[in-house]
This record gives structure tokens, sequence and C-alpha cells, in this order.
């Protein structure tokens, strides 16, 4: 599965967003308020980064994350 445009319409919000487009905007208003306070430009890309691969996301975060977990539990190879 590559990264590309969540197409997928039952991924959409009511206002026909898709479900990680509000993740994807907190993430940049966190890197802009860190522009502002004139913190480090490596953590404020860094964030900027981010958005940009959630928004790529062929998937919901949340999804992704539960797939995560639940392999995590069956491959018993978690993290302490």
């Amino acid at each position: 599965m590559g990264l590309g445009l969540d197409k997928n319409p039952a991924h959409r919000t009511e206002k026909g967003l898709t479900a990680n487009e509000p993740i994807a905007a907190m993430l940049r208003e966190m890197a802009d308020l860190l522009e502002q306070q004139e913190a480090d430009g490596f953590r404020t890309a860094a964030y900027r980064q981010a958005a940009q691969t959630i928004d790529a996301l062929e998937m919901p975060v949340e999804e992704l994350a539960r797939k995560e977990r639940e392999g995590c539990q069956l491959s018993m190879s978690c993290p302490a």
C-alpha cells in the first residue's frame, strides 16, 4: 500500500474533510507557533513534515494506530 491522498469517502468527516486533516492542521499550527517563538528550525520542520505525512496517508491515523496495536498484540513484540 503506497501513500496517496485519501480518496475514500468513508474516511471523510461530515464537513468533507478527511479524518486526518484536523490532525495535520494542528501540527501545522504548532509549527507556526514554534516559528513565532523562534524555535529551532529543525523542530519546526519536523512538525510540518509530520503534517504532510499524515495528509498523505490513505487511511485515518486512528485506524493505522489500531492496526499497529492489534499487530503488536498478535506478534507479542510490543515495547514494554
